[in-house]
């Protein structure tokens, strides 16, 4: 469904099936706007279910009521917020592009709140989104550690696989860089998992790569020791 001129509109009750952006809506009015979008349903949506156009950054979009019923799909996509994970209990993270945040690309950790009945969200902290680009995330089934790429240092290559992991106390740990195992000299990024949680994917110089999730673990583990003891650029076989 697709509307140019989504400026002042209620979109109710409807159920969507597949398709690329299920709910494609623009706004070319200088002003503001408000669409709300109540008790829809998306169903497997293979790209964005609701994509909110450039244009219609002056619209407000409040989505309330509404069901999702394909986890890894972008649900919503506003101000370039792209690329999302979602644990099994219901926490979303997504990047963003917003000029809110400290970086070119930013993570952000989103959550429902029942008695709001909306989605809330918060940016994670400066050490996990730098003033650089951290993009193309996924989360272990787990829930407690979250991949991406990053130009961050130490690397291996031009952009590296990089984990922070969630403490119990609610802190992330890292970035830390995942091993040569995963990541190379060249171009290592495109972090994704499998449905079932059971495959890690990635991309090596724009080539699939996959390994089974409990490889992924013990490289996540042997890095994050190695960042724990200070020895990461020993592990990377890096120069200290």
């Amino acid at each position: 469904m697709t509307s140019t001129w989504a400026w002042r509109m209620t979109i109710s009750g409807l159920t969507f099936v597949g398709g690329r952006h299920q709910l494609n809506l623009s706004n070319p009015n200088s002003d503001s706007g408000f669409v709300l979008i109540d008790e829809c349903r998306f169903n497997g949506a293979s790209g964005i279910a609701i994509l909110m156009d450039k244009e219609g950054y002056s619209t407000q979009l409040k989505v309330r009521n509404c069901a999702f019923l394909q986890p890894e799909q972008v649900l919503v996509s506003y101000a370039d917020e792209t690329n999302v994970t979602m644990t099994a209990d219901g926490i979303m993270y997504f990047v963003s592009k917003h000029t809110r945040g400290q970086g070119g690309q930013d993570i952000y950790r989103a959550w429902f709140d029942e008695a709001s009945g909306d989605w809330q969200y918060a940016e994670l902290p400066a050490n996990v989104s730098s003033a650089r680009v951290e993009s193309h995330i996924t989360i272990t089934p787990d829930g407690r550690n979250l991949i991406f790429y990053s130009y961050l240092n130490p690397k291996l290559g031009f952009v590296d696989l990089k984990v922070v992991s969630l403490l119990d106390d609610g802190t992330w740990l890292g970035p830390y860089t995942l091993g040569p195992n995963i990541n190379t000299p060249g171009i290592d990024f495109g972090a994704g998992k499998s449905h079932d949680g059971e495959t890690f994917f990635f991309s090596r110089e724009g080539q699939m790569m996959e390994m089974p999730m409990s490889a992924l673990m013990t490289e996540i583990d042997n890095a994050r020791t190695a960042y724990e003891a200070g020895e990461e650029l020993k592990f990377l076989g890096l120069a200290e």
